[in-house]
């Protein structure tokens, strides 16, 4: 079985849904506590019960960002940034770098 670890939201969400299944809080007092729908409540047990602590944790979790920089790529703009336009903000940079390197680094 593979680790989790769950933030804590998450963690207080796993307590309360262990609650519900061993019947200490209901589903309703629970939809309360959580700020969620009763159907919402009831999906969240049945992967609960599914897929353990696993589901409670965000889908997208350690997984790379679809606009993310290529590897290398942040680590050579964060060494230009210091070396030849110190000062300049984000914005002015992103154009710098593209103008004269010809980097595209946002859309």
């Amino acid at each position: 079985m593979e680790d989790v670890t769950l933030n804590r939201r998450d963690q207080t969400r796993l307590r309360l849904l262990n609650s519900v299944i061993s019947e200490e809080v209901s589903v309703a007092e629970a939809t309360q506590l959580m700020a969620f729908s009763e159907r919402q409540v009831r999906r969240m047990l049945a992967a609960y019960r599914r897929d353990g602590a696993r589901a409670l944790a965000h889908g997208n979790r350690d997984r790379r960002q679809s606009n993310a920089l290529p590897e290398g790529l942040e680590s050579h703009v964060v060494r230009l940034a210091a070396e030849h336009y110190p000062g300049a903000n984000y914005s002015h940079l992103t154009e710098l770098v593209e103008e004269r390197k010809g980097l595209r680094l946002s859309r």
